[in-house]
């Protein structure tokens, strides 16, 4: 990547406010790539076991893509976790980690209040075992 291009990988648990500091920040010229609205867009639901792996795999082509076109300054990533997947498909590239310091009460509190979100229970305990996982704690 050339020097005026960045990659800002946007870590944190589900209702943390990864994709609300994404779109303060993303402009015309970013790439942006949020599992979840991928996931909505292709199954109108937020998980399909079926389609995990084909959108893993879009994941690398938009890196891939950000790498060779240059019409593009910033490419940000939503995630909950920097796996060892997503470790792999930037080991090679430099990129900035943006850990959301939301606390887990405020998380909790906003999916209650968020009516849109399907599957309460289930994100209820990724939050809960996001703040109990000593290396999300500890980025940053």
């Amino acid at each position: 990547t050339s020097d005026m291009k960045k990659i800002i990988v946007v870590m944190g648990a589900p209702c943390s406010g990864k994709t609300t500091y994404v779109l303060r920040h993303l402009t015309s010229n970013d790439l942006l790539y949020d599992f979840d609205k991928l996931m909505y867009a292709f199954t109108n639901t937020r998980m399909s076991k079926n389609l995990i792996s084909f959108v893993i795999q879009l994941r690398l082509d938009i890196i891939n893509e950000f790498i060779r076109n240059n019409n593009y300054t910033r490419l940000f990533l939503i995630t909950t976790k920097l796996t060892p997947m997503i470790r792999n498909q930037l080991r090679f590239l430099p990129y900035e980690l943006v850990v959301m310091k939301t606390s887990k009460e405020t998380c909790l509190k906003r999916l209650k209040e968020d009516t849109k979100r399907p599957n309460h229970e289930r994100l209820e305990k990724v939050i809960i075992n996001w703040f109990s996982d000593k290396n999300n704690l500890n980025k940053n």
